[in-house]
């Protein structure tokens, strides 16, 4: 009996792996990594005027992804030849500092932003497991584009938007 294994030239099985960064938007709570990630007062927080601690200010390099852009990606790759057995590492349309983001949603609330900086050797001390997500994380679509898949379209700022007014309407329904 003959079996298809992944990865094999001569496998039957068609695959496409996705590997999404940050993904944002609604039904999920707000916040990346490596400090206050899916944080469900961040809201909260930023309207009470709290300083909010990042890793070395908050200047990692990061393209959150708004859900909606990686849902038609991979919907994309379905019946795609072009993406067949084919590896996407997937990330959103803007490339922003983590103190940026914060800021966008601050900026939605119409508040102040604080950051307090905790130095990256002693979070990662405390934290070792959190090392992947403290460094830069940038992407290309130039492999999207040759495997004729959907590109991000959401701006961030856009983005944030709609999933800060989110949160807040279903606050409101409480």
């Amino acid at each position: 009996m003959r079996t298809a294994a992944v990865g094999r030239a001569g496998s039957r099985l068609n695959w496409t792996t996705f590997r999404p960064c940050h993904i944002y938007g609604a039904p999920s709570q707000l916040g990346c990594f490596p400090t206050h990630c899916r944080d469900t007062e961040l809201l909260n927080r930023l309207k009470r005027g709290e300083t909010l601690t990042l890793v070395d200010g908050g200047h990692f390099l990061q393209q959150p992804l708004e859900v909606n852009d990686l849902a038609r990606c991979v919907v994309s790759a379905i019946g795609n030849p072009a993406a067949k057995r084919q590896f996407f590492s997937m990330a959103g349309l803007d490339i922003v500092e983590s103190w940026q983001y914060y800021q966008m949603i601050a900026d939605y609330l119409k508040v102040e932003l604080k950051v307090r900086s905790t130095p990256l050797a002693e979070h990662l001390m405390l934290n070792p497991g959190e090392r992947p997500f403290c460094c830069h994380r940038v992407y290309r679509f130039d492999h999207h584009r040759a495997a004729n898949l959907v590109v991000p379209s959401t701006p961030l700022a856009a983005g944030l938007q709609a999933h800060a007014q989110w949160l807040l309407d279903q606050a409101a329904a409480r």
